[in-house]
């Protein structure tokens, strides 16, 4: 499944590099995977996208994330087929952001919890797109933000 890759509005407060949302930063050509579909399709599409996680998504609602961690610890190490399901590996504590967050508070999850992806859903609870570091790194936010997300997420 692929989220439209869609112009939103402007955010609020846009032109204010410290008042900057998500979606003024995020990427909505994202890719997600179903539930039911088995980590072996999951890991050729992790392979042939060149990314190392998916979002878990039914019927556009986020439910969880698969990493290729997920799949190396909860398939391989354990011995589980390659056949078993994505719900049944993925990770479904996941931390996220609306895309009418504000990029600080999007930065402080990502130092937090020292993540280098977060999902982006709207109000609806419906994957609307991704924010990674290097999506950040590249956005008109403050510098400070940057370096001390940067710095949080590497250490």
């Amino acid at each position: 499944m692929k989220t439209q890759n869609q112009k939103l509005p402007p955010a609020r407060g846009q032109g204010k590099r410290d008042r900057m949302c998500v979606r003024d930063v995020m990427t909505t050509d994202v890719e997600s995977v179903l539930p039911t579909e088995s980590v072996r399709d999951v890991a050729r599409k992790l392979g042939q996208l060149d990314i190392g996680s998916l979002p878990v998504c039914e019927e556009g609602q986020l439910l969880g994330i698969v990493t290729d961690r997920d799949i190396a610890l909860r398939v391989v190490a354990d011995g589980r087929s390659p056949s078993v399901c994505v719900a049944d590996v993925m990770t479904e504590t996941l931390v996220w952001a609306y895309d009418d967050d504000e990029i600080q508070a999007l930065a402080k999850k990502m130092r937090d919890k020292a993540i280098r992806r977060v999902p982006v859903i709207d109000r609806k609870k419906n994957l609307v797109g991704i924010v990674s570091l290097a999506d950040l790194a590249l956005s008109d936010a403050s510098n400070q933000i940057k370096a001390a997300t940067l710095q949080g997420v590497s250490s």
